[in-house]
């Protein structure tokens, strides 16, 4: 991005894009839209799109980050511990997530779902392994051990849901989020000895 962010013409232009990119997903799915179909709903030009991201997909991440990002600054509280109660909203938190982009993508919900994965593990990860170490006063060769088992957790905890997603929501989400809880927590515990 070639752009200052923090001015305010720069900004309404950023949501102007964002905006027309989240209303023409909604009407044609992602991968029937264009730079160009942008543009023109956010009546820019293409070296102004182009100036504040790389391609559409560059766009797209952005977005999923953002959006992302509200959700969990919505719901996570800053003096939060590493428990059970947390562990539920990161869960729920991927649950509204999935709701959030599936009523946004109505025309492409299996084709995006893909291509968020990766950036919504690594919010995940960030937020696991950040509560891990302050949850515990970690040695150095026991960051390492931190640092796999919040990959685990995070990459569970999305996997599972994205499994669940694209099967239909076969059981209740409850009994979803009971199950991941259990399987999480085995390996948390692992780093407790």
């Amino acid at each position: 991005m070639l752009v200052n962010i923090n001015n305010p013409r720069v900004k309404r232009t950023r949501d102007l894009i964002i905006n027309a990119f989240i209303s023409l997903v909604t009407k044609k799915g992602f991968d029937s839209i264009t730079v160009k179909d942008i543009t023109t709903a956010a009546t820019i030009n293409r070296a102004t799109f182009y100036a504040h991201f790389t391609d559409k997909y560059a766009l797209l991440d952005t977005v999923i980050v953002e959006k992302f990002s509200e959700i969990f600054s919505n719901k996570l509280q800053s003096k939060m511990r590493l428990n059970e109660n947390t562990i539920r909203i990161l869960i729920l938190c991927v649950c509204e997530y999935f709701e959030m982009v599936k009523s946004i993508c109505k025309c492409g919900f299996a084709s995006i779902l893909p291509l968020i994965g990766d950036k919504i593990t690594c919010e995940l990860y960030s937020t696991i392994y950040a509560l891990l170490i302050k949850e515990h006063e970690l040695a150095e060769n026991e960051q390492i051990r931190a640092q796999l088992v919040a990959t685990m957790m995070s990459t569970s905890i999305y996997n599972v849901i994205y499994k669940w997603e694209v099967q239909n929501r076969p059981i209740p989400q409850e009994l979803l989020i009971s199950e991941i809880i259990g399987f999480v927590f085995t390996g948390m515990n692992t780093l407790k000895g």
